[in-house]
């Protein structure tokens, strides 16, 4: 009961909705994606630490970016007459009532990282890597913001994906789904850094679920498939994010865009 609470109340928050997409089943013979060389490396370097793979990542992820989010949120009120106020604190209160969440995802993939696999922790980016603020607004952008982007849309594409090929389905999907929106880099950011996200979780689900296999520890899919679901779920949320911030973002300011690390 108190995962479903802190549940509701996230996705009150974060996506207006109150429960998680299904996933249809996947092929019986899957399609194994080719895991991105640089990422591979990443995964590898987990599984091979001798301290262990490290626990708490998605949990300790959050905090982080909660603290980065708060740091930040006096500069983009003062460079918008405090109209970036209300988008700051709507992902502030997001991300603190969805610790919850992270934690108890943290909790199940603890068994998993005990045999090293690196589940719920690879999948995370360090937020010491998000970009600096600027001293001062950008430039404006040249481009217009794109309000035909459709959330919906792209969550049933993704899931429509994963019935068809699988983990490897919803990487190509998220790829595709990022090129479209390459022509608009300076919008678009909590969207982008979703699907960047899920690109990452559906490239890695293979990698975990062979190494699951080999030690013997059981599936580590039904985790995985749990992360996809997640970054379904806040897609809406994110757009709606996007939408408000569109306007400041047209003056130069780069609130959300310069506040999350680079996923891939």
């Amino acid at each position: 009961m108190r995962f479903a609470r802190a549940g509701l109340a996230f996705f009150a928050l974060i996506t207006g909705s109150c429960g998680l997409p299904a996933l249809p089943e996947p092929p019986a013979a899957e399609p194994i994606g080719v895991a991105e060389p640089t990422l591979a490396a990443e995964w590898e370097e987990l599984v091979a630490r001798p301290d262990g793979v490290p626990d708490g990542c998605f949990s300790e992820h959050l905090g982080d970016a909660i603290l980065l989010n708060d740091a930040r949120q006096p500069k983009y009120s003062a460079w918008s007459r405090r109209r970036s106020e209300p988008i700051s604190e709507r992902l502030i209160r997001a991300e603190r009532t969805s610790l919850a969440v992270a934690r108890w995802i943290d909790r199940r993939a603890r068994r998993f990282q005990e045999a090293g696999i690196p589940i719920v922790c690879a999948e995370f980016v360090s937020m010491t890597l998000t970009p600096p603020l600027p001293p001062a607004p950008l430039a404006r952008p040249a481009a217009e913001f794109d309000d035909a982007m459709d959330a919906a849309a792209i969550r049933n594409r993704i899931i429509a994906v994963y019935g068809e090929r699988g983990f490897a389905g919803i990487a190509a999907e998220a790829e595709a789904e990022l090129d479209r929106l390459a022509a608009t880099p300076e919008y678009h950011c909590m969207t982008r850094h979703l699907i960047e996200s899920l690109w990452r979780v559906a490239v890695l689900a293979p990698l975990h679920e062979r190494l699951a296999g080999e030690r013997d520890v059981g599936s580590t899919r039904g985790l995985s498939e749990l992360l996809v679901r997640l970054h379904l779920a806040a897609l809406a949320g994110g757009a709606d994010l996007d939408r408000a911030a569109a306007p400041l973002q047209a003056r130069g300011i780069p609130i959300i865009c310069r506040d999350v690390p680079p996923i891939r």
